[in-house]
This record gives structure tokens, C-alpha cells and sequence, in this order.
């Protein structure tokens, strides 16, 4: 039975829970300390089956902090960990704060996520903490876009770890022909993913009976992403909702021509990214689909769903994985919105366009109307063996510190 060594702050008054588990680090003579950091959605459910692992597993010291999105999984997944605004003095931590932490607690490497860290650094300054510290990092790319996450202005290589987990080859090349240096980067797969694809998830008849769906229902559900505006001074997330009501309407209006029946109706669902601000739909709209809130888990909403629809969000790839019935919408414009599709593996079902959505959903109707998961997705497209991967990784770190 795992224990757990608590100890209490009281310079601050923060309740640190380090996990104590009974099966000792292979060959490793020494207690050590990892400190976990995770910030974003994707990334803190990329690197939770290593999270869970390690406490079940490992006979080290883990100091496990969440910021702002991945405090709300911690807590659904009852992971003990300590708020970040709980043991520094302000939000988002600079990297003066970061090596305060890192003095503090003296872990011997980090382990995180990566983060969006226009909108809160928070993440990168505890990469760039640990590297002027000579701390070593490891830290997790969850998706295969989104490289501005290492970014700082015009310095390309600023927030990166000692060594950045990449999901596959070409997420690696990509990352050399921006200039990272090639050992830098470890090809370890996604731990989420491939957890998803092995671990069938069963559907409940509560979940849509508490969001007032019937069970015959055609449940479509367009799961969002925030339009991104920035500039030198400032950044600002939009609702996409708000800025393209028109071609959402028109996506609805396409699944319900192909799906609806006598028999069974269509139910159309929209559900917001968490960075998007609220938008109100006029009356008339409100009637043509239902907006989900962000109370609603999204991967436990696209399992329930007939159809996931969105465009290149890492829920699209979670439904997929899944073995939902998934459309990513490449249409032009939705391309052309911040990092949209940058360095897509092209694993996803697109359509362009609206005749493409048209032959998309009739290729899945049958599926579709019966309620069924696809079956197209028989073998694991990633790199296998991910949670290995990541547990070599911070086993040899951890034995190469002195």
C-alpha cells in the first residue's frame, strides 16, 4: 500500500504532498526528487499515465504542481499535487520565481508539460528556470503543432528542456529544420493516445440523460478552438462561435440534410475550448444547437457523441484514438487561424469543403445511425511502448545527476 510523505511550508502555508511508493528506482541507490509540472489540457493528459505510473511504481520523491487547466483533471483523477499559486508569490512566475521554486524544493530534474506560454508562461519559465539552475528537464510535446511553445520573441529555442518528448519522425525533423539540435528531441509517442486506443471506453446511458439527449438521438457535437489575435503587446482569444457562425450553422445544417430521419432526430452540440471567452447566440440560432459548457468532460462528450467534428484540437485525435466517428474540417477558413494544421500527420478524416463533409458523413452513415464505433482504425499509428519510453528516459536522467 503506497504512502505519502507530507510536509508543511509554513513560510507560505502550502501543504506539499510528496508520493512515497514501495517498489524501489531499479539499480538506483539513492532516494532522488522529481518535480512535475503540468499547465495545459493536452499536455497534462499526455503525461498522466507516466504521472500515474511513477506514483505506483517508483521509489522516488514527487513534488507534483498544477497550473491553472490541469489542476481540474488532478483533481477528477485524484492525483495529489499542490496549486501553483500556492507556493509562489505571483501568477504567471517569472523565472526569478521559477529558481525561488526550484531553490526551495531542490528537486533533482523536472519533469512538465508544454504550454502556450503567450497566454501564461508559466511553463516555460520553469523549463528556462531549471536549465540556469543546471536542473535537468524533461518535458512532453502532446501534440504535433504548436511549436511556438519554445518561443520567446525572436529566440526560437528559449523554453526548450534538456530534452523535448516529440510524438514521432516527423514532429522530430521539423523540430531540426527550426533549429533545435537533434539530441535534444526523443521520439516517445503519446502516452494519452495510445493509452486511448488500447483501453476501450464504455459508454454510459446517465451521461446523456443528464444533458436531456435521448438515447436515439444523432448526437453531432463540434468541439471548438479559440481564434488567436496577437500582436507585440498584447494576445487575445476570441470565440470562434462569434467569429464564424455562419459556417458552423451551415456544418449543422449539413448533418442534419445527411442524418436526420422519421425515426431519429438530430441533435447538434457545440462545445468551447477552455481558453475561449463565453459567446451568446442569438435566440433563433440558440434553437438550431445546443452549447455545451465547460462543466461537460469533452472526451467522456465525444465517446457519447455519433459524430466529432472540429479541426485539428487534440480532442479530435483523443475521439479518433477512441474509435469515435471523427471529421477534421480543413476548410480554408479555418486554415488560415494561428497554428492551425501546422505539421498535421494527416491521421484524421478531412473534408475541404462542404461536398467533402457531404462524402464523409456518408461513408460513416451506417456507423453513424447505429450508434457504433468505427472500426477503420485496426493498428496503432504512433510510436508503441510511449510510457517506456518516457520512464527510460527519466530513469537515465535520474542516475546521471550527481
Amino acid at each position: 500500500m503506497e504512502s505519502i510523505r507530507y510536509s508543511m511550508n509554513y513560510e507560505n502555508c502550502s501543504l506539499r504532498c510528496q508520493y512515497l511508493s514501495p517498489k524501489p528506482l531499479e539499480d538506483e541507490p539513492l532516494k532522488k526528487k522529481i518535480l512535475i509540472f503540468a499547465q495545459d489540457t493536452g499536455g497534462t493528459k499526455a503525461i498522466l499515465p507516466v504521472i500515474n505510473n511513477l506514483i505506483k511504481n517508483w521509489d522516488i520523491d514527487l513534488l507534483i504542481i498544477g497550473h491553472l487547466y490541469a489542476c481540474e483533471i488532478f483533481i477528477k483523477e485524484k492525483i495529489n499535487f499542490t496549486k501553483l499559486e500556492d507556493v509562489v508569490d505571483q501568477i504567471p512566475i517569472t523565472e526569478e520565481n521559477g529558481s525561488s521554486l526550484l531553490n526551495e524544493t531542490k528537486p533533482n530534474i523536472v519533469f512538465c508539460t508544454t504550454s502556450n506560454n503567450r497566454f501564461d508562461p508559466s511553463n516555460g519559465n520553469i523549463i528556462s528556470a531549471s536549465r540556469n539552475n543546471n536542473i535537468p528537464s524533461f518535458a512532453l510535446f502532446d501534440h504535433w503543432k504548436g511549436w511556438k511553445r519554445i518561443h520567446k520573441g525572436k529566440n526560437l529555442k528559449y523554453y526548450l528542456p534538456n530534452i523535448l518528448g516529440v510524438i514521432d519522425e516527423k514532429s522530430r525533423l521539423f523540430g531540426e529544420s527550426i533549429g533545435i539540435p537533434k539530441d535534444c528531441m526523443e521520439i516517445v509517442g503519446q502516452p494519452h493516445l495510445e493509452q486511448l486506443f488500447f483501453h476501450n471506453a464504455e459508454k454510459s446511458y446517465h451521461f446523456r440523460k443528464k444533458l436531456n439527449i435521448r438515447e436515439d438521438a444523432i448526437l453531432c457535437t463540434f468541439f471548438s478552438q479559440p481564434v488567436i489575435q496577437e500582436n507585440e503587446e498584447s494576445i487575445e482569444f476570441k470565440s470562434l462561435l462569434d467569429v464564424k457562425t455562419k459556417l458552423i450553422l451551415k456544418i449543422f445544417e449539413i448533418c442534419k440534410k445527411e442524418l436526420q430521419t422519421n425515426q431519429q432526430p438530430v441533435v447538434f452540440c457545440f462545445k468551447s475550448h477552455p481558453k475561449e471567452p463565453d459567446f451568446s447566440l442569438p435566440q433563433k440560432e440558440k434553437i438550431q444547437m445546443r452549447i455545451i459548457d465547460n462543466t461537460v468532460d469533452s472526451l467522456s462528450l465525444a465517446i457519447h457523441s455519433d459524430l466529432v467534428l472540429g479541426i485539428d484540437s487534440m480532442i479530435l485525435y483523443e475521439a479518433y484514438f477512441s474509435h469515435c466517428n471523427t471529421i477534421s474540417l480543413r476548410f480554408h477558413e479555418l486554415t488560415g487561424i494561428d497554428e492551425n494544421f501546422q505539421l498535421s500527420p494527416r491521421l484524421l478524416p478531412e473534408a475541404m469543403d462542404e461536398n467533402d463533409l457531404f462524402g464523409e458523413i456518408n461513408t460513416m452513415k451506417e456507423s453513424i445511425l447505429n450508434h457504433t464505433s468505427k472500426q477503420d482504425l485496426l493498428n496503432y499509428p504512433l510510436s508503441k511502448g510511449s510510457l517506456d519510453k518516457c520512464e527510460g528516459i527519466l530513469k537515465r536522467m535520474i542516475r546521471e545527476v550527481i
